[in-house]
């Protein structure tokens, strides 16, 4: 009886073992952040004049035992779509934990839930995921020149269509610079708006009743 029961306990001794070192063999990712936001909270707003736009999701990824991330796959997924698939540390040698950098172009405002997924390759050719990671990011575009120009022209009694209105907007157009920049200012930022509406009353020479 005293083997059978010593028999029972290495057993399971030695599957303890096979487990505390499959778990220990597991890696980690981390998204730290996403065109420049810290993403470490779980979630990120973007503001942005003008979609589409490609921004970094940037992270770091650990396998410290046995401190190789070269086999380890990444997987990014937006809203059901992948963005990327590979390995970013295939020529970085037996490093147990490195960064990556990904470029993710948005075309969409809206909420976009990003999931990070590490696995690994086996033998039979399957993969095997380790870790799925989930971050929120929102999206918020912000109205450019020419649609606040519109609506301030609007607001003033031009009647949209009129000679006035479109030469006004064409003006403004042209005025934007890249990425809807308005004289130096950006789309989401304070001032952008009153350098909109200025810009505009100085193109209108008729007085306009209101």
């Amino acid at each position: 009886m005293k083997r059978i029961v010593l028999t029972a306990l290495a057993s399971l001794a030695v599957v303890l073992l096979v487990v505390s070192a499959a778990l220990a063999h597991a890696p980690s990712v981390q998204i730290t952040s996403v065109g420049g936001q810290d993403a470490t909270s779980g979630s990120v707003g973007l503001s942005t004049g003008a979609l589409p736009m490609t921004v970094d999701i940037e992270g770091t990824m650990t396998h410290e035992n046995p401190g190789n991330v070269n086999p380890v796959k990444l997987e990014l997924i937006d809203n059901g779509t992948s963005i990327y698939y590979g390995s970013p540390f295939s020529d970085l040698g037996n490093i147990g934990t490195a960064g990556f950098t990904v470029p993710w172009t948005i075309t969409d405002a809206g909420n976009h839930t990003i999931e990070a997924i590490v696995s690994h390759g086996n033998a039979d050719g399957t993969d095997t995921i380790d870790v799925n990671l989930v971050l929120n990011v929102e999206v918020t575009q912000c109205p450019a020149a020419p649609s606040i120009a519109a609506h301030y022209l609007r607001e003033m009694g031009v009647k949209s269509g009129s000679k006035m209105f479109t030469n006004i907007i064409s003006l403004v157009a042209d005025h934007m610079g890249p990425t809807t920049y308005f004289d130096g200012v950006g789309a989401c930022d304070p001032g952008y708006v009153a350098a909109v509406e200025s810009f505009v009353d100085g193109l209108v020479t008729t007085p306009v009743s209101k």
